[in-house]
This record gives C-alpha cells, structure tokens and sequence, in this order.
C-alpha cells in the first residue's frame, strides 16, 4: 500500500477532481497474492500462505 499512497497524493486528487469535475474517492485494500508481470513473480501473503498451508493439512 505504500506505493499507492505515495502516488494519490492531495495534488494528485485535486489534478483529477479539476480535470474531470467531481469529488473522487480512493480506497485501499490490502491484496492477499500481487503478480507481477515484469518481474515474473507471485507474491503471496503470509496470512494466505499459512491458510493454504493449514487446507492442505486436513
């Protein structure tokens, strides 16, 4: 989420509002599995990883 946060700034947020005429809203959420295409990678949350983890067991 840092990367979000340093990009929606509250420059950014009056750009957008004055550009396209309305008040926005941004909202975060927090993603269990990033992939990423450039890099070639997954990465998996560890909260995600120990629930697999825990399925697979029983």
């Amino acid at each position: 989420m840092g990367d979000a946060k340093v990009h929606f700034t509250a420059e950014w947020e009056k750009f957008m509002t004055d550009t396209y005429g309305s008040d926005l809203r941004v909202e975060y959420f927090d993603a269990p599995c990033v992939v990423d295409n450039t890099q070639g990678t997954i990465t998996i949350s560890p909260e995600l990883r120990a629930s697999a983890k825990l399925q697979a067991a029983e």
